[in-house]
Order: C-alpha cells, then sequence, then structure tokens
C-alpha cells in the first residue's frame, strides 16, 4: 500500500488538531514556538533556541530519514545583521534542547535571510514523536531590540519533499543588553500563572512561557545557573518543571506547599556538581492536630540530556515548625 505523508504546523501552544486516522504510515510535521525559554538574546551569543520542531511517525516499524528541511526567517528584523548562523539539533524523543552538547547536530546554514534549507541525513525513530531544534548565533554587532524568529517551511523525507500545510514562524526573542550581576541564579522569576519576569535583560522583561500546568501557590520557586539560564522552577503544588517547561518524569508525589510567606526554597547542593536541593513546607495531620514540616527533595540536573530530574523526594528534615519562612 502506497505510504501517505501528511506534514502540518501549527505552534505546541495551540490544541492539537485532530488528524484524520488511516490504516497506513502517517508522518505529522508540526513547528512550535514556546516550549522553550523565550527569553531575551545577547549580542554574541551562541545556539540560542528559537523553533522547535516535531515529525511524528505512528508505524512503529517505520524507517524513514529526514534529509533536509527547508525553514525561513521569517518575522525577523535584520538577519543579515543579527543572525551569523542557524542550526539545526535532533533530540530524538526528548521534548526538550536542555544541552547541545548531548544533541545531534543535523546540519547548520551561515547568514541565513529569508528562505534557507539546512541538509543532514538523520534516520528516525518509528512510532514515536522526533523533535528538532532551530538554534541561531547572535552577532557580535547585532541591533538592540530587533527581534528573531524562526519558521519551518517543508520536509525532505526519503527524498520527497512536503510543503507544511500551515506555515507558523517562532515567538520573537528580542536582541537586549545582558545585565551583568554577580550572581545571575536568581535572574529569572516565575512568579504567577502564565506570567515572570526576567531580570538577564536591561530593562528586565516579562516572560509568559511558563507551562500551563504551572499552578503557583505562595510557594512558587526559580533557579537559574551562573550564567542566568533558567534550569526549573516548582510552583509548590508538587510539580516541578525543566526549562522546556516540560514536568520532570519524578516530580510527581512532592509535598503540597500550604499558606506561608516562603514555602518553597531551591539552593545547590554543596560538593554536588548539577544539584540542587527544594526545601518545601508542608503540613500533615488533622485539624486541631496539625504538625508543621520542612521537608527537602533533590534534583540532578545532569540527568535526561541536561533537563534533569527530582532524584530524592519530600524527605522530612524538621517537625513542630512553626514559622512560616525559610531564612
Amino acid at each position: 500500500m502506497k505510504k501517505q505523508i501528511l506534514i502540518v504546523a501549527v505552534l505546541w501552544a495551540t490544541a492539537c488538531c485532530q488528524l484524520p486516522t488511516f490504516s497506513f504510515a502517517q508522518i505529522v510535521v508540526t513547528t512550535a514556538g514556546d516550549k522553550f525559554f523565550h527569553g531575551c538574546v545577547a549580542p554574541g551569543e551562541k545556539n540560542k533556541v528559537v523553533l522547535g520542531i516535531e515529525i511524528t511517525l505512528t508505524n512503529p516499524l517505520a524507517t524513514d530519514t529526514l534529509q533536509s528541511i527547508a525553514l525561513s526567517t521569517m518575522g525577523s528584523n535584520a538577519p543579515t545583521l543579527d543572525i551569523t548562523k542557524a542550526k539545526l539539533w535532533y533530540t530524538n524523543t526528548q521534548k526538550c534542547l536542555a544541552d547541545t552538547n548531548a544533541a545531534l547536530l543535523f546540519g547548520s546554514f551561515v547568514s541565513p535571510n529569508g528562505n534557507f534549507t539546512i541538509t543532514g541525513n538523520q534516520p528516525l525513530a518509528g512510532g514515536a514523536v522526533n523533535y528538532f531544534w532551530l538554534t541561531y548565533d547572535i552577532n557580535n554587532a547585532a541591533v538592540n531590540n530587533d527581534s528573531v524568529k524562526g519558521a519551518c517551511v517543508s520536509a525532505n523525507i526519503n527524498g520527497n519533499n512536503h510543503a507544511v500545510v500551515i506555515p507558523s514562524a517562532s515567538l520573537a526573542r528580542k536582541i537586549r543588553t545582558k545585565t551583568n550581576y554577580a550572581h545571575k541564579e536568581a535572574n529569572v522569576w516565575y512568579v504567577s500563572e502564565g506570567y515572570g519576569v526576567n531580570f538577564n535583560c536591561s530593562p528586565p522583561e516579562v516572560l509568559t512561557d511558563p507551562s500551563s500546568a504551572y499552578t503557583p501557590s505562595e510557594g512558587d520557586a526559580t533557579i537559574s545557573d551562573k550564567n542566568g539560564n533558567l534550569l526549573f522552577y516548582t510552583d509548590g503544588s508538587g510539580q516541578v518543571f525543566n526549562r522546556c517547561h516540560n514536568n520532570m518524569p519524578n516530580a510527581s508525589g512532592l509535598s503540597k506547599t500550604q499558606s506561608s510567606w516562603q514555602g518553597q526554597l531551591i539552593v545547590p547542593k554543596p560538593g554536588g556538581k548539577g544539584r540542587y536541593y527544594i526545601f518545601q513546607t508542608a503540613t500533615n495531620g488533622s485539624a486541631g492536630n496539625r504538625n508543621v514540616l520542612i521537608t527537602y527533595s533533590e534534583v540532578d540536573m545532569n540527568l535526561n540530556n541536561g533537563a534533569g530530574d527530582v532524584i530524592v523526594k519530600k524527605d522530612t528534615l524538621l517537625t513542630h515548625v512553626f514559622c512560616e519562612a525559610q531564612n
């Protein structure tokens, strides 16, 4: 039976489209703009994600190979001035580009401007979603306040070119001067449903990219690395989200913070490279006989190709604590 290939482009922020059911193999290509941290970028920075692309093979026995992807700088203000190189990375079935050192470079294109094509040779996983990520290297002389964006136009799979049905540009990343705080681990805040603040930029910018599952109580907390790059955040309701706004696989079951001034606190683990403690206030018992606890969980950012995971959950540190704040 002849195989039909369907290519669709949508933003991951939108609801999933309803596709017809076929008895034969089906490939769906979707482009996305918000499943990564999309704060400002600075002149001279490299490998800044602007677009996510997913290719789904519904047939687990499929042996398809991606040979090229046609892309565009559509929506960028001045690509020739702002972008020195475009790269396309493959993370297999992982829905996050947390570390380019843990990804496969599919190909690159120097000085993209308008439509351009990146070629390579990447076998695709059958019966799964395959994730690709478009990044830009930003020019040292990039124009302040310009925006950089990307779009997927078509994909060449097994030598056949298939146009994306609904091309969609990514969310814009603004070029801004970076702040020079001595300690950048607290440069990103997520503080309410749908919003955050990025202090890496001058002036600071409002973020609208947290996970739709992020429902902060009074106990939310965020941590970045020494360069101000987002690592993970928690909403105090038992969830921990990585820098791509996906819930960490082992995060379920964490203690839920009750009413408090400071219900969550994230600190690096002394001597533990890439490891962090999440201290939490919690309660147990019934009304009239309730204990206030301080528990802790541990996150290891070395796992999941740099996206991290929870390795210790809600061990009790102190009991009968009555202060709402952690100092």
